[in-house]
């Protein structure tokens, strides 16, 4: 199984690149920048990065098709794809909400949105002028001025269940959010598989990347503790679907909806135990974070992606976590 991690950019940019460059020296797999908020570009970072480096993999993780039309995205991944020898992967998912209410940007159905998005987009990154209109984008027999001499793999990042079958129609991977649970990766890479093989495509054709948050260390209590309300949001916004494959009572998550509606700075175990955000995420000593991680490469994932929040930032030094995460897995 792959290895992954997301170097959200609030450093420098010098800072970032050279994070990127020791967890290349150590052997990392991949990296992803995000295309969210209003951190550092994630283009003009990859470019950076993609001239600094020469193995580690790029991935934009995540852009998205409301604050950004998705021919401005393919000129810009497909420029950082100029500067590698098909090293690039961008991901695509909905955004975050403030975000986009910052930018007062257009509303529309999530899952045929990134369809037509990814669509379009393999289409001009191809050299191909397409055309499509929905509510968020419009593409008039566009295309772009040049074709970016290394390919450039599409990802869709979500948690829910139409777009993961979508995702094994069109996409080449799916970036499977908050499922820490095997039997539950399990069930969603079986809804990924069946799309695909519905749509002609072998299963292999699709890679599925396990997006969790994971802490490796000997300080569980401080480890739960940090992420305990982060949990609390993850499973408010969840599908009920995917809640339900995480085995959550029903009556537990409208609990945890109806104090996160209320506007929660913190939660306890008693509405948050440590078994809930085991079913999210990975935690503990290197030997049980490797088990971790196993099991889900064993229920069908093939990249391991280290989704990182910002309490873990505040509290924990994130570098050192990535790499004893990779120290256990590798």
């Amino acid at each position: 199984m792959d290895f992954s991690f997301c170097a959200l950019p609030r450093q420098t940019a010098a800072e970032v690149i050279e994070m990127v460059q020791r967890a290349e020296d150590a052997g990392i797999p991949m990296v992803w920048v995000p295309d969210e908020t209003f951190m550092r570009d994630p283009y003009v970072l990859l470019g950076a990065i993609a001239a600094k480096t020469t193995t580690i993999r790029l991935g934009v993780g995540i852009a998205n098709p409301y604050t950004r039309h998705p021919i401005q995205i393919a000129r810009a991944v497909g420029t950082v794809a100029d500067l590698c020898e098909g090293r690039v992967v961008l991901g695509i998912g909905a955004g975050l909400k403030p975000t986009r209410k910052a930018m007062a940007a257009p509303d529309g159905d999530f899952t045929e949105t990134t369809r037509d998005a990814i669509v379009a987009m393999k289409a001009v990154l191809a050299g191909e002028h397409h055309s499509v209109a929905n509510d968020v984008f419009r593409f008039d027999n566009a295309h772009m001025e040049f074709k970016p001499k290394n390919p450039v793999d599409i990802y869709v990042a979500t948690t829910h269940p139409r777009a993961f079958r979508m995702a094994g129609e069109v996409a080449d991977g799916v970036i499977v959010g908050n499922v820490g649970r095997p039997e539950a990766m399990r069930t969603v890479t079986g809804w990924i598989r069946e799309a695909a093989a519905a749509a002609g495509r072998p299963e292999d054709d699709v890679k599925i990347v396990a997006w969790n948050f994971a802490l490796c260390g000997e300080e569980k209590s401080a480890m739960y503790d940090t992420i305990r309300l982060i949990t609390a949001r993850t499973i408010a916004n969840s599908h009920s679907k995917v809640t339900g494959i995480l085995g959550i009572d029903k009556d537990e998550v409208e609990k945890i909806r109806a104090v996160m509606r209320g506007g929660a700075a913190k939660v306890g175990p008693d509405l948050i135990p440590d078994d809930y955000i085991d079913r999210i995420a990975v935690i503990g000593s290197a030997e049980e974070c490797r088990a971790g991680i196993q099991d889900l490469a064993a229920a069908g994932a093939d990249i391991f992606g280290l989704r990182p929040s910002l309490e873990v930032l505040e509290r924990f030094d994130y570098e050192a976590m990535v790499h004893r995460l990779w120290g256990a897995v590798r």
